[in-house]
């Protein structure tokens, strides 16, 4: 399957700059914790993320320069994403509270599926998200939140098989805390793997037609 293919390519890119990822994905854990630099620095490190899977420099020069550039716009992503995060779980506690839910149980448990739902869905947009920011010339976030849905539903299992790994290795790094040093740099060379990979063919095919249009 194609999905396993990605994870296994990321790997191997992730092993080849195994050091420069741990401590740029150190410094990302740091800057999320202390909040404010938090979404600059997983910028920077999607940006190295971008370098290393096309073969490119891998350094901090990288990782600074894009957290320069792409820093702000991933504040706007990072709001986006948490304040709808916050909708749904204002939702899932509203109407599964016995106090507050103006429904049944057999209602509420569908609503609970829905809420669910979104939240998968949610979370497969957040991982396309900055990759696909990325891969554009004038990365608006509006664009590429809709381009993000739509690589979620054509590629629903890969998604699926993607977030399910990432999910084990989240629940990995719970049992073993020390290992939590790699899932930041991993996840961004996850993510922008699958985006350059599912986008693939139709670069390709925008290529073909380009060329044959030139030769006309």
């Amino acid at each position: 399957m194609n999905a396993f293919k990605v994870i296994w390519q990321s790997m191997k890119i992730f092993y080849d700059e195994l050091f420069q990822f741990l401590l740029m994905g150190a410094a990302t854990l740091l800057a999320t914790l202390l909040v404010i630099p938090g979404p600059f620095a997983l910028a920077g490190l999607w940006g190295v993320a971008e370098n290393a899977v096309g073969g490119l420099e891998v350094s901090w020069e990288v990782f600074w320069q894009n957290a320069k550039q792409y820093g702000p716009r991933n504040w706007g992503n990072t709001i986006l994403i948490l304040g709808f995060y916050a909708l749904l779980g204002a939702n899932f506690w509203f109407y599964n509270n016995s106090e507050t839910s103006p429904f049944s149980q057999q209602v509420v448990f569908w609503l609970t599926a829905v809420w669910i739902a979104l939240s998968v869905l949610w979370t497969g947009v957040a991982f396309y998200l900055l990759a696909f920011q990325l891969q554009m010339i004038e990365p608006k976030i509006f664009p590429a939140l809709r381009n993000s849905f739509a690589l979620f539903f054509f590629n629903p299992i890969d998604t699926f098989t993607w977030l399910l790994f990432l999910a084990a290795l989240t629940a990995l790094c719970v049992l073993l805390p020390p290992l939590v040093i790699l899932l930041p740099g991993f996840t961004a060379v996850l993510s922008i793997t699958a985006v350059k990979t599912l986008l693939k063919p139709f670069i390709e095919k925008r290529k073909a037609a380009e060329s044959a249009q030139e030769s006309e």
